[in-house]
């Protein structure tokens, strides 16, 4: 990540390591992660388990 990009958030979200790239959506207050696999588009979060998480390769 580059040293002036605003940090990931829900740190801890499985979303961020995901293979089917999450997308953020931000609004004045708040910033949803939007799932492209899931049924419920905006898991509640963090996510610590998912059965669709694929990991992302490096």
């Amino acid at each position: 990540m580059m040293g002036d990009a605003a940090p990931l958030p829900f740190p801890t979200s499985l979303c961020h390591g995901c293979a089917a790239p999450p997308r953020y959506v931000k609004t004045k207050t708040a910033t949803f992660i939007l799932c492209p696999l899931l049924e419920r588009k905006y898991p509640p979060q963090p996510v610590l388990r998912c059965p669709l998480f694929v990991p992302r390769s490096v």
